[in-house]
């Protein structure tokens, strides 16, 4: 029979073993979360093929980002009430058969309602909306450590699925590798169903899921939808993350058509966008870290300022095709990219920590994808008004500056730690 020492330690064993496979879960699972960028892939294919606009190719991107958003609160609100196993399911599901239904496709609203609208609910519900909620209930102390690591995954994502995505275009076209990625991630809803102890995962550590003192907001309301609505907070978190998505995916979404119109080839071009995700795995697998030890405040400013040098980078890129200045510009600007999205989640579970902290942060994550839908939107229609990338990568510059503000005006960014 064990002692009570004894049976604390093995308690707390087992404890430590469920967060990380919980950790582990997230960070797989978040793998897939880049796959709208696979249509990023396909906007000289279908423009070539069917000579649509660009503004109207981007439009779809921008509708992926838009459904994204508005499902974002929707799969809070079914993480909830219904619990892991569900929403995730039901993601993959709808990302299988998003793929599937672009196999045959050759009208324009076809693309917007199957990688616009499907695509875009099948990102929200497997994204970071549920993986940050299941995150709080195991991790207090480094929440914003775990979360950095789930959300790392995203760049491991495009560094391998998008080579392979751009290869399987190159050698066999777009249907094939739309019908090879809808069956495999069929498998993966299946899977995802069966084998993992989601009922275990959705248990709390009651070592670890308490609020953090120094960080959460001390009034009840603002556990509530009510409460949050009126927090200064909250709206801040919103604008950070909607002017960041907006300056991001104006660059994001045209990053491999221009550097294709450069000159360079499709796979280098692709090549870059996957190595900007690689990159982007030690920026946000590091940015949680560095919060825990510098301060939210300075590790979001730096990482802003670093974003502006690689827009900067790429605007030189258009005058003097240089490979040093595309070298500069993939390692700076990756090692910023999404470096913002763990801070901001762990803010929110820390401020908002309380039965509707899923359903609070799919409602600040939605401004993430409204911001990038608008993004994507307005880059596309200033090339094709303007025939150039300039003007969209200026509306980036100013979206990143406007994104950093609540971080010196609003008085709890500024002094966040």
């Amino acid at each position: 029979m064990l002692r009570p020492d004894d049976q604390i330690g093995t308690m707390a064993r087992q404890h430590s073993g469920t967060a990380t496979a919980v950790l582990a879960t997230c960070f797989g699972i978040n793998l897939f979360s880049r796959l709208g960028d696979i249509y990023i892939l396909l906007l000289l294919p279908l423009q070539h093929e069917f000579g649509w606009p660009r503004a109207w190719l981007t439009g779809v991107y921008a509708a992926y980002l838009l459904t994204s958003g508005v499902v974002s609160p929707l799969a809070g609100l079914l993480f909830d009430r219904f619990g892991p196993r569900f929403v995730y399911m039901a993601g993959f599901a709808l990302l299988a058969c998003a793929f599937l239904a672009i196999r045959r496709s050759d009208s324009l609203w076809h693309f917007y309602v199957t990688l616009g609208v499907m695509l875009g609910a099948g990102v929200a519900l497997i994204g970071m909306v549920p993986a940050a909620t299941l995150l709080t209930r195991w991790y207090s102390a480094k929440l914003t450590t775990a979360i950095g690591i789930a959300s790392s995954a995203s760049g491991l994502g495009a560094l391998t699925i998008i080579p392979l995505a751009q290869y399987l275009i190159d050698e066999h076209g777009w249907h094939t590798m739309s019908g090879l990625m809808g069956g495999a991630l069929g498998i993966v809803a299946l899977l995802c169903g069966s084998l993992l102890p989601w009922q275990r995962f959705s248990r709390s550590d009651p070592n670890e899921f308490r609020p953090n003192n120094a960080t959460t907001d001390r009034s009840p309301r603002s556990r509530t939808m009510n409460g949050a609505f009126r927090s200064p907070v909250f709206w801040a978190l919103a604008h950070v993350l909607f002017f960041t998505a907006a300056g991001m995916y104006a660059i994001v979404v045209q990053s491999v058509p221009f550097l294709v119109d450069m000159g360079f080839t499709r796979m280098l071009a692709a090549a870059a966008f996957g190595t900007m995700g690689a990159l982007s795995v030690v920026s946000v697998g590091t940015s949680g870290a560095l919060s825990d030890r510098f301060g939210y405040r300075r590790v979001a400013i730096a990482s802003f300022l670093g974003t502006a040098v690689g827009i900067v980078l790429l605007a030189v890129l258009s005058v003097f095709r240089w490979n040093g200045v595309l070298i500069a510009y993939v390692v700076i600007y990756g090692l910023c990219q999404g470096s913002r999205g763990p801070i901001v989640a762990a803010m929110i579970s820390k401020y908002f920590a309380g039965p509707r902290l899923a359903t609070i942060q799919g409602m600040i994550y939605a401004m993430l994808a409204i911001g990038g839908a608008l993004g994507a939107f307005v880059a596309g229609l200033l090339h094709d008004l303007t025939g150039n990338y300039f003007l969209g990568m200026a509306f980036a510059l100013s979206a990143i500056a406007l994104a950093m503000l609540p971080f010196f005006f609003v008085q709890r960014l500024r002094q966040a730690r």
